[in-house]
């Protein structure tokens, strides 16, 4: 009974989501290389969270989206408006360059 209590925990857990949108990044749109030929780039942001609680990998969309909502609220400190993923997942971290767009 204890195991599957556990068990029980941790997929909720699993699904839950642990980063928010910042006001701020609220107004960062994630976007691919093809659609930045105006901008300009304003730098890079590595992101990284924890992609497995307990020996257990989270939900690889859920992780995804987590990723790019770090990223999106910490491209404003480089003044961009849009993130562009560089590199793919790996263990939790990702890179994203980041760019300004002139976005409103």
């Amino acid at each position: 009974m204890k195991r599957l209590s556990i068990i029980t925990l941790l997929g909720v857990l699993a699904g839950c989501t642990w980063v928010h949108l910042a006001p701020e990044g609220q107004y960062v749109r994630v976007s691919t290389h093809d659609t930045i030929e105006n901008c300009e780039k304003r730098g890079s942001t590595r992101v990284s969270l924890k992609s497995e609680i307990a020996g257990f990998n989270r939900n690889s969309e859920k992780v995804k989206a987590e990723l790019e909502t770090l990223a999106r609220n910490s491209a404003p400190a480089l003044k961009g408006d849009t993130i562009v993923p560089s590199r793919h997942i790996d263990r939790g971290t990702q890179l994203f360059d980041v760019y300004i767009c002139g976005l409103k």
